[in-house]
């Protein structure tokens, strides 16, 4: 369709160039027979020339090194869309859809004169055949036949034969021919039907020229011709000798002579030559290379004369569009289709070329001429290094007291070390310089009076004295014992009352009534400046004063584990041995509930395992040459919100470092593996280097809790890319 289209489009652009030439400097002019020959080339050249290109030689410099940073120039076709190929189907059709009901005109036109002449008398005149017929009522010559009607006196029909006689001796219907050819071909062109009338005018002045030289009165003749004005043939492959019967055609009868030199008119071609040749014409290449033999920056030429086509696909056989195609060290390249297809002109004999793409392994492949290549690539893992996913942060204990503590619904009285306090100040001490924490109710008011009516919270700080101790209500237990960590812990410091979490679910239940024993793991979120909230951006504004995150271990042994497709648990998780397993696969909320209904609605751990005697597909890699590619990045890599920094910050701070890991003293560094969508969004993720099931299990938890990525791009389109990441799991000895 591409070729169709450019090759209409410069026989449209060379038909109107001679057009607008005998427009503007040749209609007028009485040089009859050299303005036929210049129709006549107009529409030759219309044909041929759009088949012909010029080309120019373009000297490019060899780049030896080139980095990610630097800019490409690549050129080609883009990948398209399926609405651009419907678009051009219908292009197509309507094109030829037109093309057809001219040429069905001009047959079913030529029909009915076949059938005229098979229906009437032939009577023949030197190189003519006369059809006397009533049919029509103007002559016209059709081919070397000439119909006259036989209403016509002796005197008019000479007139007339010596008209039509011209147009058959100097064979005018070729130029007819070839005119309604060109119709044919560009009927959707109006300069192409104003340059058909062009030729069948000029004929008709040729004519009138020989005619009027054999009259023996002229008068006679523009009488004859008089007579002719109505009733003139529409059939477009006659020479009709009404044609275009106006003021212009009498005055170009007058035997005016003009300056030969008038003829030079006919150059204004030329130019028009050149700027239709120069539009089209194509860069031939010659790269610049460096001399190795000398060392120095002397340059040698290489005559770039062939093209490579072929195809770009992945493994499974699908096309890849928008693959970058460039020839090794340079910036020449192209762009594979919608279909993954692709070519490229002026490449050298020794060419390699690169093919890349985000997301895949990049291909070095010989050119190959003689056939098509079929490229394979590879997806490949965009892999993280030097992230500081290590140490987890102790969680700290939750404020030690509820500032708006009740007794009995009453505010108790506050005394520190015998001084009485404001719950505001209280709040403010340092939990680790308390000893200890007793409530008087009844004693209260025979030991403190009036003001003790409501109870007494008596706080004695260390070194101050010994006294029994009474668990506070509304004070929690401490929390299991966070592992040791390097760095300082996380403290709300304002008084005001943090939000709990307990397996995802908001609470307000006393911490005290949770029994240690029954937390699995506990995490602590607070914001940290404008740019990290990783409470109030998770909880919104509940999340300001900090959120304390608890997940039990009833709510952990309830995650559904399906292995192998078969709903298991989670003993019968922790006794495969980790190469064994070939991926895993966390499901939460809806798309959990979706494909396991309600048994999944605290979560599921989907576990593959090779079979026995399974192995890892082994990879066929084509031929490839061992050599660096510096070809030009030009893809648009996934990135995390804020970059590498915000990205182990946020996993750093939403990391859970699971109790029993901690109690076995467990550690190490969990890959996995992950897909940000062309949507940006995070799918398949999966282990690939484990290390303990449970840190394996919280290492995709928070991989795959991540927010949406900014997405890679392809060409400028977002595409899927694989990646990987570590998540340490470290503890302070």
């Amino acid at each position: 369709m591409e070729a169709l289209a450019m090759y209409l489009l410069k026989s449209v652009i060379w038909a109107t160039g001679f057009a607008l030439v005998y427009h503007l400097f040749l209609r007028n002019e009485r040089f009859f027979g050299l303005n036929r020959f210049f129709l006549l080339a107009g529409i030759v050249v219309s044909f041929i020339f759009p088949f012909i290109s010029v080309h120019y030689t373009v000297i490019l410099p060899v780049i030896s090194t080139l980095t990610a940073e630097t800019g490409a120039s690549i050129t080609g076709s883009p990948a398209v869309s399926g609405n651009f190929h419907i678009i051009q189907a219908g292009l197509l059709i309507l094109y030829l859809s037109g093309t057809l009901a001219v040429f069905l005109l001009v047959l079913w036109q030529g029909k009915k004169i076949w059938q005229s002449i098979r229906r009437s008398d032939i009577i023949r005149q030197q190189q003519a055949k006369i059809i006397q017929t009533t049919e029509y009522e103007s002559a016209f010559s059709f081919f070397s036949y000439v119909f006259v009607n036989p209403s016509l006196n002796e005197l008019e029909a000479k007139e007339i034969m010596n008209h039509e006689m011209v147009h058959i001796n100097q064979k005018h219907w070729i130029d007819l021919v070839l005119g309604q050819m060109l119709c044919i071909l560009q009927w959707f062109n109006p300069v192409a039907w104003i340059y058909f009338r062009y030729i069948r005018q000029n004929h008709e002045f040729l004519a009138d020229e020989v005619a009027m030289q054999r009259s023996s009165d002229p008068a006679i003749y523009r009488a004859a011709l008089l007579n002719q004005i109505a009733g003139a043939s529409v059939v477009s492959l006659v020479n009709s000798f009404g044609y275009s019967l106006n003021k212009k055609r009498f005055f170009m009868m007058k035997n005016t002579i003009k300056s030969p030199y008038r003829k030079i008119r006919i150059l204004f071609i030329l130019p028009v030559f050149a700027c239709i040749l120069y539009s089209f014409a194509k860069p031939e290449y010659k790269y610049k290379l460096p001399d190795q033999n000398s060392g120095n920056t002397g340059t040698a030429t290489i005559q770039v004369q062939h093209e490579v086509t072929g195809t770009v696909v992945q493994k499974d056989g699908q096309p890849l569009p928008g693959t970058n195609i460039t020839l090794q060290s340079t910036t020449i390249g192209t762009i594979t289709d919608q279909n993954g297809s692709f070519k490229l002109v002026n490449v050298p004999d020794d060419g390699v070329l690169v093919a890349s793409f985000v997301g895949f392994k990049s291909k070095v492949i010989k050119a190959n001429f003689k056939a098509p290549l079929k490229i394979v690539l590879e997806r490949d893992t965009v892999k993280y290094s030097g992230l500081n996913t290590g140490t987890m942060p102790p969680p700290p204990p939750p404020p030690f007291f509820d500032p708006q503590l009740n007794i009995d619904g009453q505010k108790p009285l506050y005394v520190v070390d015998g001084e009485i306090k404001t719950p505001e100040e209280v709040a403010k001490l340092n939990q680790s310089d308390i000893e200890s924490i007793s409530v008087w109710k009844k004693d209260a008011v025979e030991k403190y009076g009036e003001k003790g009516k409501n109870g007494v919270v008596d706080i004695k700080m260390k070194n101050a004295g010994n006294g029994s101790s009474t668990q506070l209500p509304g004070v929690p237990p401490p929390p299991p014992p966070p592992p040791p960590a390097s760095g300082s812990g996380v403290s709300q410091g304002t008084g005001e009352k943090p939000l709990v979490v307990i397996d995802g679910k908001i609470s307000d239940v006393d911490m005290n009534k949770i029994d240690p024993e029954t937390i699995l793991s506990m995490n602590v979120l607070r914001d940290k400046s404008p740019s990290e909230k990783p409470a109030t951006g998770k909880y919104g504004e509940k999340g300001k004063n900090g959120v304390i995150e608890i997940t039990t271990k009833e709510y952990a042994g309830k995650v559904l584990v399906v292995i192998n497709g078969a709903i298991s648990d989670r003993t019968t998780l922790d006794k495969i041995n980790v190469n064994d397993i070939k991926s895993m696969n966390v499901l939460k909320d809806e798309s959990a509930v979706k494909k396991y209904g309600d048994k999944g609605k605290y979560g599921v751990m989907e576990v593959i395992t090779y079979k026995e005697g399974e192995k890892r597909p082994d990879i066929k890699v084509e031929e490839q040459v061992n050599v660096d590619v510096p070809f030009v990045v030009v893809e648009e890599m996934p990135q995390f919100p804020g970059g590498n920094e915000a990205l182990s910050a946020w996993i750093v701070s939403n990391l859970k470092y699971p109790a029993e890991a901690v109690k076995g003293k467990i550690q190490g560094k969990v890959h996995v593996s992950f897909m940000v969508s062309k949507m940006g969004k995070i799918k398949n993720v999966a282990v690939i280097k484990s290390v303990n099931p449970a840190l394996d299990a919280e290492a995709i938890r928070v991989v795959g809790s991540m927010p949406d990525w900014k997405p890679g791009k392809q060409g400028g389109k977002g595409v899927d890319v694989q990646m990987e990441v570590p998540v340490e799991f470290r503890l302070n000895n």
